[in-house]
């Protein structure tokens, strides 16, 4: 069972061609809008993927909740990246593996502000056009940290802004994990013949993982604390 997340999820971990993925996973996608459907797999809205050493670490929420700040944050601070916003979930074995399906990083002007890195490394009128709101550039020539073709994942930070200096984190049971991840792609469910498939794939990933929601402060502007907190709960999390 192939699952894909899409757009407004990150994930933070070398990487594989688009080509060598695609030929692994086999896709079979159609796209249409914002609704995207595969054989026996199906597409999640917004996610990305971090990898702390030792870690496989998502980021999801709702457009606006910090996703791709929080995720440039951490690759700045050495983190190696999986994907921003797009990926597929394959559940075999009783465990979900995340693919890469997205090469580019998709910022606002606000993200690219927050990042005395990308201010330094690139000016924002050189960064490609993407929609009448964010630009998009290649995060392999921009950081020096990795990119990985594939991830297990362990911990999910489910991410909202917070006017607030400090930020704060909550330990979420499973099956608040679950509820989180169907209420963010509720149209997993709409296809009956299919529904069965994608439930359990999402189920296989809020049970191997552990879920925080997090509130997220402007200290997470400074990539070394957001890579400091983020990773203190990874940790914990592969402890319970």
């Amino acid at each position: 069972m192939l699952l894909a997340l899409a757009k407004a999820h990150k994930w933070v971990f070398k990487m594989s061609t688009q080509q060598n993925i695609k030929e692994q996973i086999n896709p079979a996608l159609q796209v249409s809008g914002l609704f995207v459907q595969l054989q026996q797999q199906q597409l999640l809205h917004n996610i990305s993927f971090a990898l702390p050493a030792g870690g496989h670490l998502g980021i999801t929420g709702p457009s606006g909740s910090g996703k791709s700040t929080l995720t440039v944050q951490l690759a700045t601070a050495g983190w190696s990246f999986l994907t921003d916003d797009v990926l597929v979930l394959e559940l075999a074995n009783a465990r979900v593996t995340a693919w890469a399906m997205r090469r580019s990083f998709a910022i606002t002007s606000e993200t690219y502000a927050s990042s005395s890195f990308l201010q330094n490394t690139t000016s924002l009128d050189y960064l490609q056009n993407q929609f009448a709101d964010k630009r998009q550039f290649t995060p392999h020539t921009t950081f020096a940290s990795n990119f990985r073709d594939r991830s297990v994942p362990a911990t999910l930070f489910f991410s909202e802004l917070g006017n607030v200096e400090r930020s704060s984190v909550t330990r979420l049971t499973t099956a608040e994990t679950m509820s989180r991840l169907i209420r963010m792609n509720p149209w997993c469910c709409y296809d009956r013949s299919t529904a069965s498939e994608h439930l359990a794939t999402l189920s296989g990933l809020a049970s191997q993982s552990t879920g925080y929601s997090l509130l997220a402060g402007r200290d997470l502007l400074e990539p070394q604390i957001a890579a400091d907190l983020l990773a203190r709960y990874a940790q914990a999390g592969r402890k319970q």
